[in-house]
């Protein structure tokens, strides 16, 4: 069975994912693109051979079996309610929505339906992590105690050239003003996605902001944010703006590294969008040895991993990252790092 797909939102990130698809020509067809932009979507229908149509000619095609939506987080839940309804297979991006209620509504929705529903994100699906959780299953570090993450950006101009457009629906209107610091309530859910499942369910958070200032603007840089988990386990943030750190990446310049304790070793995952030197992806200490693994580090690799595994899920009925309620757990921990963030800043102001 190839699997017809039709993607939905055609900016930056879409060429991960149109490209993942095209490495599976034998498994997966992308049928049809549709973006606000007609000129863009027929250049990308022109380069994948689909048809460039509207959103809802693409619900309307019995022939269509899943739809990925990559459109700006506040159009989504009511673009995906309706593919759901539609009766296809849908694929959203995280957040699943920027509140419980709405989130809520689109997970009970998809289950009601015969389809399969997924909220991308991709670092469980990085080369990195499945290594990780096969080292942490042999038991190599022994209990998982801890997830210490380093989220540094650098405004160096690497990798992609993003227009600012492009971001400002991130930062501008009603769907930013609903958060604290909306920019890190889209990250959040790449920091609560290993924690997650390592740990299960976030409990209480507490975060540090700064103030540094770029140009003109005041950020919340630098950040730190630490939560325990309601079954044991700790998580902590470091988020930092470099002016004029050197990052190796070919998407965006951020090293957003991880390493985890356990009972009897440290297991360092050392890249993630980028990295600031060439080193090896995996290192491991336990028993008083240092090891390496020199596995796939390209950010773009966890996107084939995870094409190939919704499709097989469509196919085979196998299982896939993250289904709905995994990411209502990652979103009720993204509300409460905002929380966090704003009671931060309220301190901050006083």
């Amino acid at each position: 069975m190839k699997v017809r797909v039709g993607v939905v939102g055609l900016g930056r990130v879409s060429s991960l994912h149109l490209a993942a698809y095209a490495a599976m020509p034998h498994d997966v067809t992308v049928a049809a693109v549709s973006d606000a932009d007609p000129a863009r979507a027929a250049s990308v229908a022109d380069a994948y051979g689909a048809h460039a149509v509207r959103f809802d000619e693409m619900l309307a095609d019995p022939s269509i079996d899943a739809i990925e939506i990559l459109v700006p987080s506040p159009s989504q839940p009511e673009m995906a309610l309706a593919a759901i309804r539609s009766g296809k297979h849908v694929t959203v991006q995280k957040p699943l929505a920027g509140d419980l209620a709405t989130a809520e509504a689109l997970v009970v929705a998809a289950e009601a339906s015969s389809r399969k529903f997924r909220v991308f994100e991709n670092t469980l699906n990085a080369p990195s992590w499945l290594l990780a959780e096969q080292l942490i299953h042999d038991g190599t570090i022994g209990r998982p105690l801890s997830i210490s993450m380093r989220w540094t950006n650098s405004l160096l101009p690497r990798g992609w050239d993003v227009p600012a457009d492009a971001w400002a629906w991130r930062h501008r209107g009603a769907w930013a003003e609903q958060f604290a610091a909306p920019a890190l309530f889209d990250d959040s859910a790449h920091m609560l996605s290993p924690a997650i499942a390592l740990f299960g369910e976030v409990g209480d958070v507490v975060a540090l902001t700064g103030r540094q200032r770029v140009g003109e603007h005041v950020t919340g840089f630098p950040y730190a944010i630490a939560w325990h988990h309601v079954d044991g386990g700790q998580a902590t943030v470091d988020g930092t703006l470099c002016e004029d750190l050197e990052v190796l990446t070919e998407q965006y310049a951020s090293d957003t590294s991880l390493s985890i304790t356990g009972s009897a070793g440290v297991l360092w995952i050392n890249t993630g969008e980028g990295r600031v030197a060439e080193r090896p992806t995996v290192e491991v200490a336990s028993g008083g040895v240092l090891r390496a693994f020199d596995v796939d580090h390209r950010w773009s690799t966890a996107w084939h991993v995870a094409q190939q595994e919704w499709i097989a899920a469509i196919r085979d009925d196998s299982p896939f990252r993250w289904t709905g309620r995994q990411a209502l757990a990652v979103l009720r921990g993204s509300l409460k790092i905002d929380a966090a963030v704003r009671a931060a800043q309220l301190r901050r102001a006083t």
